[in-house]
């Protein structure tokens, strides 16, 4: 109660600041700005750029690799399965319908949020990956 009493600069700021935190906080269940701006599906590639593996592999090993690399084993994986890894493009490439999916509905990574322009790249690579 004594910071909504106060009066000045503080006060103005910490009103802002709660508006900040209300408007956020209440989406009214709403997906997030990422998830609504997001591609549905993968689909027809829509860049003339080519996209390649060393475009798309530090989002891969931001994101990813952490759990699901075939480097990993048992526990290690933090219950990973085990026929799905990012680390190689021959099988980063394999479930690209279903990697795309749990990245837009940010079901996947477990800890975090894929940012919006990373996930891009992640989309245009599975649509229009390259040469590797």
């Amino acid at each position: 109660m004594v910071l909504l009493c106060r009066t000045g600069r503080s006060a103005m700021r910490f009103h802002y600041a709660m508006a900040c935190l209300f408007i956020q906080g209440c989406n009214g269940g709403e997906p997030s700005d990422t998830a609504m701006t997001l591609p549905d599906l993968l689909g027809q590639c829509e860049t003339t750029e080519m996209v390649l593996w060393s475009d798309v592999e530090p989002v891969f090993e931001s994101h990813c690799t952490g759990c699901h690399a075939s480097t990993l084993e048992g526990d290690e994986r933090q219950g990973a399965p085990v026929s799905i890894d990012y680390d190689q493009p021959d099988t980063a490439r394999l479930n690209g319908e279903l990697t795309w999916q749990l990245v837009r509905s940010g079901q996947m990574p477990v800890q975090g949020v894929v940012p919006f322009d990373e996930a891009m790249v992640l989309w245009d690579w599975l649509n229009c990956g390259g040469p590797e």
